[in-house]
């Protein structure tokens, strides 16, 4: 890996805005599509690497609403 992924910083948007919901798709997805092929180079199918980052956010997501 030559080049860190980085995150984008948030925008002006107030959080359950729609807007901020683009903003936050848009910031994660270098990071997340970089993870996966990571996750492909050291060997691991990327679509288990997909599909345990989606069962992992979906935990995530649920923690924070209980």
């Amino acid at each position: 890996m030559s080049k860190a992924a980085r995150i984008r910083v948030s925008g002006e948007a107030a959080v359950g805005r729609d807007q901020y919901q683009q903003d936050c798709l848009f910031a994660r997805e270098p990071s997340a599509i970089k993870l996966i092929e990571v996750t492909a180079e050291a060997g691991w199918d990327q679509r288990h690497a997909g599909l345990r980052r989606h069962v992992d956010c979906r935990a995530f997501i649920r923690k924070g609403l209980t």
